[in-house]
């Protein structure tokens, strides 16, 4: 499978005045299908020839994650690290199948709190994407739940319907992970790790998704400003998009 870590560089690698052309033509034809739709549906694809049956499980659900974050996931989340698991973003619950089987297989005792509004919220350039994909849908809360139940980790989550600021008020820790995936501009990112990060056992993780997706320069340059600079946090790495740190 050929690596794809962002929509953009998809996109760039056929000319904006052949895609134009090619999408008119699809129409004409009542043949149309946006790319946004094309690229969502190979991506939620991702993981379907996994050795990991949670990562297969997960191809199963609609959602981002690019190649290698979800055996980047897998392996935060399997860490010897005491608490629970949080997630902000949740979508329709592909994160949290691979997280909460996780939790199955390694840690029995802990869950994934899994933190969305379930309304496709977001930026505006979230939402207006949200929207193509999702068309008039209310929200994504009963994927999440269909999802959880049939795939087997209903059990490991527990979904809060909330926005961040307000839900996290009633967390409680020590998380052994975070993964935030929610509203990617500075002022929410800023607020979410602040919240969170004295939740996090120490040598426990906090991951950033869409970082290194080139689509998001306000999540980017949190982390550089902000995330970089932190003495209690060391810098891991990345997985594709995904910004790792250890909580010192």
């Amino acid at each position: 499978m050929s690596k794809v870590t962002s929509s953009g560089e998809a996109k760039k690698s056929i000319p904006r005045r052949i895609r134009k052309t090619l999408s008119s033509l699809a129409t004409k034809l009542g043949l149309k299908k946006t790319w946004d739709e094309k690229f969502y549906a190979e991506v939620s694809a991702y993981g379907e020839d996994s050795s990991n049956p949670w990562i297969r499980r997960s191809s199963e659900i609609g959602g981002w994650l690019f190649e290698g974050e979800h055996e980047a996931l897998w392996e935060l989340a399997t860490r010897d690290v005491s608490g629970n698991i949080l997630e902000i973003g949740s979508w329709m619950g592909k994160s949290a199948c691979i997280l909460a089987g996780a939790c199955v297989d390694h840690h029995p005792d802990t869950v994934v709190l899994c933190i969305d509004t379930f309304t496709m919220s977001g930026t505006e350039q979230q939402q207006k994407h949200h929207e193509k994909l999702v068309g008039h849908a209310q929200g994504t809360f009963y994927d999440f739940i269909t999802s959880a139940k049939r795939l087997g980790y209903y059990g490991h989550v527990i979904p809060i319907g909330q926005y961040s600021q307000c839900a996290l008020k009633i967390v409680k820790g020590p998380l052994r992970l975070a993964f935030i995936d929610g509203a990617h501009d500075y002022a929410n990112v800023e607020s979410e790790v602040t919240l969170v990060l004295p939740l996090i056992a120490p040598g426990g993780s906090i991951a950033l998704h869409d970082v290194y997706s080139g689509t998001y320069p306000e999540l980017l340059a949190f982390v550089n400003e902000r995330m970089l600079t932190d003495p209690a946090l060391e810098y891991v790495g990345k997985a594709n998009s995904i910004a790792i740190f250890r909580k010192r």
